[in-house]
């Protein structure tokens, strides 16, 4: 289900993350690379050294705190993969609307699998 992100075009990842980890704590998290870096006005990586590499939500937390159209159109967020103690978050695209989901940790009894992406 998408997050508030969806409904309110501007969105930010770091409170985005926060807001899909709930109470948990976010204890691991992977940042893909971008083609653009749109929300810089660069089209250069300026943290080459962290993007596909397993970082601490401490060293992790300034790099995804950014605001970005997360509307219609193109792309603007790192694509990225968070995990809790019981769940993992991932980005989730459609049409270049962005949003965050989750899923169980662990293989769990009860729950409804759903699409993401696309109605």
């Amino acid at each position: 289900m998408p997050t508030e992100a969806m409904e309110n075009t501007v969105a930010n990842l770091k409170e985005s993350l926060l807001a899909v980890a709930g109470e948990e704590p976010i204890l691991k998290i992977v940042i893909g690379d971008k083609e653009r870096w749109r929300f810089l006005n660069t089209d250069e990586n300026p943290w080459p050294e962290y993007i596909s590499k397993l970082l601490s939500w401490e060293e992790a937390k300034e790099i995804v705190d950014y605001d970005f159209d997360s509307g219609f159109g193109g792309t603007e967020s790192h694509p990225i993969m968070a995990w809790t103690q019981t769940r993992v978050i991932f980005s989730v695209c459609y049409d270049g609307s962005e949003w965050l989901a989750s899923a169980p940790r662990n293989p769990t009894d009860g729950i409804t699998p759903q699409h993401y992406g696309g109605g």
